[in-house]
């Protein structure tokens, strides 16, 4: 009776892996993203970002998008310093993209450095199934709390370049890049000085119409997802900068299956013993 008991379980075991292997996606692929991994002021990027970079190095993403925040100052030798932090990247075929974040524009030269690296400061990137829309939150700012993506760069949104070289009855998942979050996390909504300015609704519900499914930012250093019935907006700034009272230093690995199409999220926590830091001290 035993036997037979193991011998049920085993074939029900192996049945249930075989169903699961028929019907998975087999273009199924995972990418990285990762923000405000910024130096502290002049120092050099923090062991954690270093740890970070090299668990997305060994990771099973294809490629990485920084979601803002790669370099602080305006030394343009700090440029070199994140191509010596990102080696591991390009050394296991990693492909880069990014946005620019409130530390990569402290000068004409930082800015020539990111795009160098990476390209126009937006654009639309295809990857089998997805839409990369990388767009420019410092294309139009006052400090911290006016911003705006500029007249220019909405109209360009307003044409839909995405849809361009798309095949007709086959819509791809719709993924949206800002550094600066549309939706403020709860803590930072806390600002008892409105240092930092309000949500930026009318994006959001402009990104929700062109058809997100998510919209990806940075800036604030913690995790933290708002979800809406057709959109889930991320805050991911956790790749090193001076950590919220709530934050944690994270990755973020995104799962899509084309063929669905559908994705999954997944914070991956890296251990720091770095204390937090109060937000709204002057």
């Amino acid at each position: 009776m035993k036997c037979r008991l193991t011998f049920w379980l085993l074939a029900v075991l192996l049945g249930t892996m075989f169903f699961s292997n028929a019907c998975a996606d087999p273009n199924q692929y995972v990418f990285a993203v990762v923000g405000d991994i910024q130096p502290p002021g002049d120092g050099p990027y923090k062991q954690v970002t270093k740890d970070i970079i090299a668990q997305i190095a060994a990771s099973p993403a294809k490629f990485v998008v920084f979601a803002g925040d790669l370099v602080s100052g305006t030394n343009p030798q700090r440029w070199a310093e994140f191509d010596e932090l990102t080696k591991p990247l390009h050394d296991a075929g990693k492909t880069m993209y990014a946005i620019l974040g409130n530390n990569d524009v402290e000068s004409a030269a930082m800015i020539a450095g990111f795009t160098e690296r990476f390209g126009a400061r937006y654009q639309v990137v295809q990857q089998p199934g997805v839409s990369l829309i990388l767009l420019d939150s410092e294309a139009k700012t006052d400090g911290y709390r006016d911003w705006d993506l500029g007249d220019e760069q909405t109209a360009w949104l307003q044409t839909r370049p995405w849809t361009e070289n798309v095949e007709i009855g086959k819509r791809p998942l719709l993924f949206f890049f800002t550094h600066r979050p549309p939706y403020r996390s709860e803590i930072m909504k806390m600002d008892p000085g409105n240092k930092y300015g309000q949500d930026k609704s009318e994006l959001a519900q402009m990104l929700i119409q062109f058809g997100a499914d998510a919209v990806f930012s940075g800036h604030e250093h913690l995790f933290e997802k708002r979800e809406t019935d057709t959109c889930t907006f991320y805050i991911t700034g956790g790749g090193g900068g001076n950590l919220l009272p709530v934050g944690y230093y994270h990755y973020l690995l995104v799962t899509v299956s084309p063929g669905k199409p559908s994705f999954k999220v997944k914070d991956i926590k890296v251990k720091s013993d770095e204390p937090r830091r109060n937000p709204f001290q002057r």
